[in-house]
């Protein structure tokens, strides 16, 4: 501590300050991190230890007096549980990343962040989802984030969420940065939900218009109300431990829809029932998807039969696969699909009413399924109208 007070703003571009449940809030304000002009990087850790034995109150008063110069560009914080985030997070204009690993809930206001680039946030660390085994839902169950987005963030790029219970994201104009019950938080009233006024709608077209990547991985109750961001990629992951543990993000609308002709991706992975509906992502218009370790015998969601832009489709490591559905006959738009069929004895025919389809790559095939795909074989007829045939055997 006294070679910090020592050191000079010139000499200090990154800090990582670790155990700071042993820290009080006087020696957190010996520190005078808000004098380190030069400051690029601050990282400021608890143990996990403090997750379950230490006072919240505590920890918070002393990140409280932690606070960094405004210049400062990159924060970390580990392992907190102080109940909320430090006010001073709203006095840093210049911050572009923002990672806040295993913390347990807060209120988080995105306008004050403008020069923000990418967003990181846990609630739960991967060696407690390892470890919980039958415990992993109150694990979950303790988490709670909201966040608040009323005015543009031009520079946002990039934004992933991981492991968190429940997380709200709000793009309107009521306070959730204010509401501390959390009960509340997530009980929010069906008023205003459903507001599609040309007002409201190209208002919040502009909030993200940089956003290029939105990971939502291993949560269980993630809410956009009332839009989801439109990125350029999205990926949606349940844990792939437990895939059962899974719901699909709910929104009521896309943010974005200026930018529709944009291309944009998707890509699920470890789900188990992904062939039940979401009536969110129907919403959605993706181009290219891929669905990944997936457990479920037709490992797709029938919501994507609205996405008329869908180009590519590729379904990966789905070992339990055993066909596709007959309504994928009818996604015209389609023109690249590529499937690891396993132990699929047949082709389906929906690939037969593909008519636009231009490529077609199965791998992973069993010996069988090849000699069908052959031009004297059972399945040529659905497949000959496409240019461009891969089959490939299992190694």
């Amino acid at each position: 501590m006294a070679i910090l007070q020592k050191t000079t703003s010139h000499q200090l571009i990154e800090l990582n300050i670790e155990h700071l449940e042993y820290l009080s809030s006087s020696e957190a304000n010996i520190i005078e991190l808000a004098q380190k002009e030069e400051l690029q990087f601050l990282s400021l850790e608890w143990s996990e230890l403090s997750l379950e034995w230490f006072n919240p109150v505590f920890n918070k008063v002393a990140l409280e007096e932690l606070q960094p110069h405004q210049n400062l560009k990159r924060l970390c914080i580990k392992n907190y549980v102080g109940g909320d985030f430090p006010n001073w997070l709203r006095l840093l204009p210049n911050l572009v990343r923002l990672e806040l690993f295993n913390v347990q809930s807060g209120h988080l206001h995105l306008d004050y962040l403008q020069s923000l680039e990418a967003l990181y946030i846990s609630s739960v660390s991967v060696f407690e989802v390892m470890k919980a085994r039958a415990d992993v839902l109150d694990l979950y169950a303790k988490s709670s984030i909201c966040i608040l987005s009323t005015q543009p963030v031009k520079n946002l790029r990039r934004v992933t969420i991981v492991r968190v219970g429940k997380l709200l994201w709000e793009t309107s104009t009521s306070h959730c940065i204010e509401q501390k019950d959390d009960k509340n938080i997530f009980q929010r009233e069906q008023e205003g939900r459903h507001s599609d006024t040309g007002r409201e709608s190209s208002y919040q077209r502009t909030l993200f218009p940089r956003l290029q990547y939105l990971e939502i991985d291993c949560c269980l109750n993630v809410r956009f109300e009332p839009s989801i961001p439109w990125s350029a990629r999205y990926i949606i992951s349940g844990i792939k431990q437990y895939p059962f543990l899974f719901n699909w993000p709910s929104f009521y609308q896309v943010m974005g829809l200026s930018t529709s002709a944009l291309s944009s991706k998707m890509e699920i992975k470890y789900i188990e029932n992904i062939s039940s509906d979401s009536d969110s992502l129907q919403l959605l218009d993706i181009e290219e998807l891929t669905v990944d370790s997936c457990i479920d015998p037709v490992p797709l969601p029938q919501c994507i039969l609205g996405w008329k832009s869908l180009r590519k489709l590729e379904i990966l490591n789905c070992r339990g696969i055993d066909g596709l559905p007959d309504w994928l006959g009818d996604m015209a738009s389609l023109r690249e699909l590529k499937v690891e069929t396993y132990w699929m004895k047949t082709l389906p025919p929906c690939i037969e009413r593909l008519t636009s389809l231009h490529t077609l790559t199965l791998s992973q095939c069993t010996k069988r399924l090849k000699q069908r795909c052959s031009e004297s074989g059972d399945d040529w007829s659905k497949i000959k109208h496409i240019e461009n045939v891969q089959v490939e055997l299992r190694p």
